[in-house]
């Protein structure tokens, strides 16, 4: 196993979360005032897409630095990492919902919505069981965990990675040793750009007009790596890109009707992304173990607060402060527990594929490891 320096991204990935959890909590549990003032900003929906950035930086760098000429280790161990906390979360939110709706008093968010009759049918179920993977959703009459679209994007993006690593390890056996990581993931990315294109023009699937936000970051990743011109202005275009998608969005929420601020959306997203580029230079002298564990905490937290909304709902009666404050109280205590339950047994299938533990991290270490992924 290669090392990388550890970069500290933990507690920016646990913020991010927690912007998410909020945007939600304040639609559906906080009262009709604050709720309508936080709308306009929309900062968990911003929060998602600086995810998808991070992630490309992320993934990139642990395929060029783990997983080079191994696509198989790498998608079984992003398997790993996704889907039995996946499960874990599908299922508490589907027994919620069950409990609920068997003494009459499940509410769902504040719109009304209500299951529909074939929610609990095998299908459906089985459907949201594997709602990690891409266009699932296509299958499922109602999602139990709605969130979990940003899921099946990533898992898109996964497997583009382990298609530019198996290019070349495929180039590693014709004797192309040209073929890097780099190379092969430009090579990939480029393949995707028409998908965006006809994404943009209402003639392909929405969900690729996301694809910025992973280029984005995989370019920044062989940006600082050999600090090339080539994945400079790889950055650049993506960044035009992620603008032009940004400028696309209609001014009015199409589903909620509200009125964007789209000035300061644009700022808070512009500020997420350099964020990125800065802590991704950044050496972190302290703290470093206290950095990893809050970032381990994140996809937990993502994932189970759904439930979490589901349950403070249905114990409540109107939209109260209180209930919102409850949420919050909640969703953390939840997320450590999901995690210290999945985590040790997936933990260890994980140093295997990967072929060696993540160090522990004193206060202050400053040896290089390898950085979560």
């Amino acid at each position: 196993m290669t090392d990388l320096t550890y970069r500290p991204f933990g507690a920016f990935r646990l913020l991010l979360a927690i912007l998410v959890v909020q945007q939600h909590f304040l639609a559906n549990l906080a009262p009709e005032g604050l709720s309508a003032a936080a709308q306009p900003y929309e900062v968990g929906s911003l929060a998602v897409l600086a995810f998808f950035a991070l992630s490309g930086f992320v993934i990139c760098e642990a395929a060029d630095r783990v997983y080079a000429g191994r696509p198989g280790a790498f998608l079984a161990n992003r398997l790993l990492r996704i889907v039995p906390l996946f499960l874990a979360a599908a299922l508490a939110a589907v027994a919620v919902c069950g409990l609920f709706a068997a003494l009459g008093t499940l509410r769902l968010d504040r719109a009304g919505e209500s299951l529909p009759e074939s929610a609990f049918t095998v299908w459906n179920l089985a459907a949201n069981l594997l709602g990690f993977v891409p266009f699932s959703n296509l299958a499922m009459t109602y999602k139990f965990v709605s969130i979990a679209w940003a899921v099946r994007l990533e898992m898109l993006f996964y497997a583009a990675v382990a298609g530019a690593l198996a290019l070349g390890w495929l180039g590693s056996r014709l004797g192309r040793e040209r073929w890097t990581l780099a190379r092969t993931s430009f090579a990939v990315a480029l393949a995707t750009v028409p998908l965006f294109g006809l994404a943009m023009l209402k003639r392909a699937p929405e969900t690729f007009t996301l694809a910025p936000y992973f280029w984005f970051g995989g370019a920044l990743y062989f940006a600082l790596r050999g600090r090339s011109r080539g994945a400079a202005v790889a950055v650049a275009l993506s960044l035009a890109a992620i603008l032009w998608e940004f400028a696309a969005r209609p001014p009015r929420h199409p589903d909620l009707g509200f009125e964007r601020a789209v000035g300061v959306e644009l700022e808070l997203l512009l500020g997420m992304l350099a964020a990125i580029a800065i802590l991704a230079q950044c050496r972190l002298a302290g703290f470093r173990r206290a950095d990893r564990s809050l970032g381990d905490l994140t996809y937990a937290l993502y994932l189970s607060h759904v439930a979490v909304m589901v349950l403070v709902l249905s114990l409540t009666r109107g939209f109260t402060l209180t209930g919102y404050l409850a949420g919050l109280a909640l969703t953390l205590p939840v997320a450590v527990g999901f995690y210290a339950l999945i985590e040790p047994a997936v933990g260890r299938a994980r140093d295997a594929i990967r072929g060696g533990r993540l160090p522990r991290l004193p206060g202050r270490e400053t040896r290089k490891i390898l950085q979560p992924s």
